[in-house]
C-alpha cells in the first residue's frame, strides 16, 4: 500500500483557500446558532419550572386565605380554579419565550458582520 503525500499549504489553490474560509464561516455560524439554541432551551426550561413554582405558591396562599375566610369549600373552589388556569399561564410563557427567540435571531442577523470582524 502506498502512502499519499499530504499537500502543503503552498500547493493549495486559491479556490481551496476560499472553500476553507467558507467552511470556517459555516462553522462559526453553526457554533453561534448552537449557543443561541442552547440558551433558549435552558431559558425556557427554567422559566417553565419557575412559572410552575410561582403558580403553586400563589395557589397555596390563595387557597389558604379562602379557607380562612370561607371554609373548606371555598379552599377547594379556589384551588380548582388555579389549577385550571395553569395551562393559560404556560401558553403565555411559551409566547414570551418565542418572542425572545425571534428577537435573539434578528439581533444575530444584524450583528453577524460585527461578530465576524471580531473573530477574524
Amino acid at each position: 500500500m502506498g502512502r499519499k503525500k499530504l499537500s502543503n499549504s503552498k500547493d493549495r489553490t486559491s479556490e481551496d483557500r476560499g472553500n476553507a474560509s467558507l467552511s470556517k464561516a459555516d462553522r462559526e455560524t453553526k457554533i453561534i446558532n448552537s449557543m443561541a439554541n442552547t440558551s433558549v432551551i435552558l431559558m425556557s426550561t427554567m422559566m417553565g419550572a419557575f412559572t410552575n413554582l410561582m403558580v403553586d405558591a400563589a395557589g397555596a396562599m390563595a387557597s389558604g386565605m379562602a379557607e380562612a375566610l370561607g371554609g373548606k369549600d371555598a379552599e377547594d373552589k379556589v384551588s380548582k380554579e388555579i389549577k385550571q388556569g395553569l395551562p393559560g399561564v404556560d401558553e403565555k410563557v411559551k409566547a414570551i419565550i418565542s418572542d425572545i427567540r425571534k428577537d435573539i435571531y434578528s439581533q444575530m442577523k444584524q450583528k453577524r458582520r460585527g461578530v465576524r470582524v471580531l473573530v477574524f
